[in-house]
């Protein structure tokens, strides 16, 4: 009968960990991202309600694209609250177990934080694919528009 921890639990442990360790940069990563995009998304919408001449049903046409890809980015950058694990409060408690039991006691919350986070990383993902998406029909609008387009009337 085998008493203790399975003999590959810490590296288990460590592979997690570090496959963990990873999404959480790689969520740093997209946060930089879609604050990029959102700056410019809102400097190019001023910019473009302040210099454009086109006409006002394509004006309407743009800022909405432009509108619409601004909420995308700032809801990319708005998806928050990721999981880390362990926590460091409870981690702490079971201090009194070898290494390998603590890592065999936590590496399921290893591994429900990082499914819970990649859920959260697809849809960053998703919302900033949406937002440079609109924001190409945005431009491809406006020169559409100067090329002299198509007339609404």
């Amino acid at each position: 009968m085998h008493s203790g921890p399975p003999p590959g639990v810490e590296l288990a442990y460590d592979v997690a960990a570090a496959k963990l360790s990873q999404l959480l940069a790689d969520i740093d990563q997209l946060d930089s991202k879609a604050g990029v995009v959102v700056s410019v998304l809102v400097a190019a919408a001023g910019a473009f309600l302040l210099a454009t001449h086109l006409p006002f049903d394509w004006r309407v046409v743009v800022a909405s694209l432009l509108g619409l890809a601004i909420i995308a980015a700032a809801g990319a950058f708005l998806v928050r609250r990721y999981e880390d694990a362990p926590n460091a409060d409870v981690f702490v408690r079971y201090a009194e177990g070898t290494p390998a039991q603590m890592k065999e006691r936590f590496i399921q919350n290893l591994l429900d934080a990082r499914r819970q986070n990649r859920q959260k990383v697809f849809l960053k993902g998703l919302l900033l694919k949406i937002a440079i998406t609109l924001a190409g029909l945005a431009g491809v609008a406006a020169v559409t528009a100067v090329a002299g387009g198509v007339n609404f009337r």
